[in-house]
């Protein structure tokens, strides 16, 4: 299921499991996997896919630990 793109949310509620951690431990990222997201990722930032704009990435600020 992950595999054809049912995130941990979705697998957490099919299985029952009461944390979503849980999908790290039952799925795996094959070398596949990634390679179709980044080839995802790159082809609509090619088409202009406003949800991977470099504006939007400019937004995001990274989270300070303190």
């Amino acid at each position: 299921m992950a595999d054809e793109g049912a995130d941990a949310f979705t697998l957490a509620s099919i299985f029952g499991w009461s944390d979503i951690r849980m999908a790290l431990r039952y799925t795996h990222a094959t070398d596949e996997a990634k390679r179709s997201a980044v080839e995802n990722l790159v082809k609509s930032n090619r088409t202009g896919d406003e949800s991977v704009t470099n504006e939007k990435r400019q937004d995001v600020r990274p989270a300070v630990s303190r």
